[in-house]
Order: C-alpha cells, then sequence, then structure tokens
C-alpha cells in the first residue's frame, strides 16, 4: 500500500473525486498502480496558483467552477502541493477636466501596473486613465478631488454613490 500527501493551503481541496472535504494536510492510501484522480478547487475569491506532484495536471472547471484535475497514477509514495491566492482584478479610473480623484483601498491590496504595492491614498490627475489591479475583497473609496473654482457633478458607473464620494 503507499501513501499520497495532500498540502492543501485553502479552503477546499478534494481528495478524490467523491470522497469527503480535505482541508489543509490529508493522506490517502492506494493499491501498488491504481489510479488516483483529486479534483482540487478554490473557495469564493481564491484561484488555484500552484498545483505540483501530479502526474498529470488538468483543468476541471468542467465539474466545478475554478476546479483543477490532478491524476496520479501510485507507482510511489508522492506528495501533491496546492497553493491558492485570492482572484485579482483590473481597476481603472478615469478622471474628468477640472479635477483629480483620490483612491483610497482597505481589507485588501492595490497594486500598479507594474506590481508594485499602492498602500495609503492615491491620486489621478485631471484628464488621465489610472489603471491598477486589485484583490478579490478589496474595498476601494474613490473621493473627486474637483480643481480651483470647479465642483463635481457626477459619477459613472458607481454603485455607491455619495456626493463627492463613490
Amino acid at each position: 500500500v503507499l501513501g499520497t500527501d495532500i498540502n492543501c493551503g485553502g479552503d477546499a481541496c478534494g481528495p478524490e473525486l467523491g470522497t469527503p472535504l480535505c482541508e489543509d494536510l490529508c493522506s490517502i492510501e492506494r493499491e501498488l498502480d491504481s489510479e488516483t484522480n483529486l479534483l482540487v478547487w478554490p473557495a469564493h475569491g481564491y484561484v488555484v496558483e500552484i498545483l505540483d506532484g501530479c502526474d498529470q495536471a488538468l483543468d476541471g472547471e468542467m465539474i466545478r467552477p475554478g476546479a483543477r484535475l490532478c491524476l496520479i497514477t501510485e507507482n510511489e509514495n508522492k506528495s501533491v502541493n496546492v497553493v491558492f491566492e485570492k482572484k485579482k482584478f483590473d481597476f481603472v479610473v478615469q478622471s474628468g477636466e477640472g479635477g483629480a480623484i483620490r483612491l483610497a483601498g482597505t481589507d485588501g491590496q492595490i497594486t500598479d501596473p507594474d506590481g508594485g504595492a499602492l498602500n495609503g491614498e492615491i491620486n489621478c490627475s485631471a484628464q488621465s486613465s489610472c489603471e491598477y489591479t486589485v484583490e478579490h475583497g478589496t474595498q476601494i473609496e474613490l473621493t473627486a478631488v474637483p480643481g480651483s473654482g470647479r465642483i463635481h457633478q457626477s459619477w459613472n458607473d458607481c454603485p455607491g454613490e455619495d456626493g463627492p464620494s463613490c
């Protein structure tokens, strides 16, 4: 009997199709030359970033959204490692004429297009388009900063508008 250790660094990791859920670290035992099919899927807001130790790794999207399928032939003791990361989304801010937009993020991380972390407030100057990458779950507050002698009039595509704040 051979063993496969599954190191599952996330909220959801199926040790084998049709068997109970495995979280963190699991071990399964199989007969020599038997095949094991591990279905690995991320919790909401995460993606499978690394799946190591499989004889073959396949897309498992047809079985479960975001899933990966790990095929293993039990011909020696093996170890499978799974790493989950938060989903990331592009976020574009466009500032109109006569003012700027101040962007502040909380409960997550905002990065610039080069991958550098942006902490605190970020300013997107007048008549510019600023692109950022935002982790799933990050709350963002936008504040209109009108230029001298100007007033804020409206936001486009803001789900929670409150005057100059979005």
